[in-house]
């Protein structure tokens, strides 16, 4: 088709969502980066740019791992004498320009990780609901009637599934959706407080809570977030252009963005992530150039670039802007990421992606969003919570498994029920089919 049509793919081959992995596997191998770069390209037609790519964030990945595995709960680690990390950035830093060890207290034996976990907690509920999305499972207008019933439960599940794991190390917490700030407030504390009865907040290399939708953040939910001991929020513009936002059906302005991160700047969060989407309908480059403008100006942590995928369901029925152009946009973004100093640190791929692209994370040193990395990289069990999320389990062993049909694995998959109203009388079950997969 490549010679047909004259074009070429820029992941070539590549239809999985995670194109690090082969870079990972291969640099525990020892190959080189110009040895891994002629290996993608000759076995999956992968552009050097794009193997480039997935070569130097593996590596980066490796060494977060290798760092979060050797320090415990993940931390930056305190230099004798030191009463801040000082420092630990710069032993973190001489560690990139190595490949982490695979042996004890690294991150290349996966049977390091055993006895170590993570937790994602699902907000299915949205102020309104994106064009291109089928995550959310209804507006919170719509489910009033149910945000109490399902908080209720999700406490329940938080609490069943923290028994479970009490032998585990827990790394990360991340609180997802949908829009979990469209709760109320009390709702959102009452969940925020079973965490902290049920875990030890206080060890976990990161607590994030994607605060998400501008239009549903209050001071109020900021500072119950703060208060509850979550280190990293996201607040998702998606774009800074208002014809666009009024276009895919987000009920909030530009103004809404200034105002909310302003105010998480005032309760003292110091590590905010932004996520923008390149290939949104009718926007250009230069609406993308403007974007970035106004969102780096405002000084975030970490940024992500998502290419425009349109989910399965979406009212979204077809990609408007050519790939040539989401090219540019994604070219941009990367320019102006480095010009603000943050560093590409993760990078996973979609179905239906607009240009055969990527989506790219990327932040200032020691900011980077953990569980992002943790969840593509398969290391660890993680563990889904809500209507609707996904249990991975990671075992140190093969073992026959049902989700391919009978073939040995050494990852176990199983998913809540996705009807809020089935996963509020269903809740003992949904705990339970994560308890057989081997907690």
């Amino acid at each position: 088709l490549s010679v047909l049509s004259g074009k070429s793919l820029p992941w070539g081959l590549l239809t999985g969502v995670r194109p690090t992995k082969p870079a990972m596997s291969k640099i525990r191998e020892g190959m080189d980066r110009a040895q891994f770069i002629e290996w993608y390209g000759k076995e999956k037609f992968v552009s050097p740019q794009k193997a480039a790519k997935a070569y130097d964030i593996a590596q980066k990945e490796l060494c977060i791992l290798d760092r979060i595995r050797r320090n415990g709960s993940g931390q930056w680690p305190v230099v004798s004498g030191q009463k801040g990390n000082g420092d630990a950035r710069e032993t973190y830093r001489s560690r990139e320009d190595g490949i982490p060890e695979s042996g004890a207290g690294g991150c290349g034996e996966k049977t390091l990780w055993a006895d170590t976990c993570s937790i994602y907690i699902g907000i299915p509920f949205c102020p309104s609901i994106c064009s291109y999305c089928s995550f959310s499972l209804g507006t919170a207008k719509a489910n009033a009637g149910k945000l109490d019933a399902y908080t209720d439960a999700l406490c329940r599940e938080i609490c069943l599934v923290a028994e479970n794991v009490k032998n585990k190390k827990i790394f990360s917490i991340y609180i997802g959706g949908g829009t979990p700030t469209s709760l109320e407030t009390a709702q959102l504390e009452k969940i925020l407080a079973c965490i902290n009865e049920c875990f030890d907040v206080g060890i976990l290399a990161e607590f994030c809570v994607e605060a998400g939708r501008p239009d549903s953040i209050t001071k109020e939910k900021l500072a119950a977030i703060k208060r509850s001991g979550a280190g990293r929020i996201s607040i998702n513009p998606q774009t800074m252009q208002e014809r666009t936002l009024e276009k895919i059906g987000r009920a909030h302005s530009i103004g809404d963005v200034y105002r909310a991160f302003e105010v998480a700047r005032e309760l003292g969060f110091d590590n905010i992530n932004m996520d923008l989407i390149a290939g949104l309908p009718g926007e250009g480059a230069a609406d993308m150039e403007d974007t970035l403008e106004k969102i780096l100006k405002l000084g975030p942590e970490s940024l992500t670039v998502h290419a425009l995928s349109i989910k399965r369901r979406a009212k979204m029925e077809s990609q408007y802007t050519k790939g040539e152009e989401v090219y540019k946009m994604i070219g941009l973004a990367a320019d102006a990421a480095a010009q603000a100093g943050l560093e590409p640190y993760y990078l996973y791929r979609q179905k239906s992606i607009a240009g055969n692209f990527e989506n790219v994370g990327y932040a200032k040193p020691q900011k980077e969003g953990i569980y992002n990395i943790l969840t593509m990289e398969e290391v660890q069990s993680i563990y889904g919570l809500g209507a609707g999320a996904d249990t991975k389990v990671v075992l140190d062993h093969a073992v026959p498994n049902p989700s391919r049909g009978g073939k040995n694995g050494n990852i176990l998959r199983c998913s809540n029920v996705k009807d809020v109203d089935e996963y509020i009388k269903r809740v003992d079950e949904m705990a339970a089919r994560k308890a057989g997969l081997g907690m």
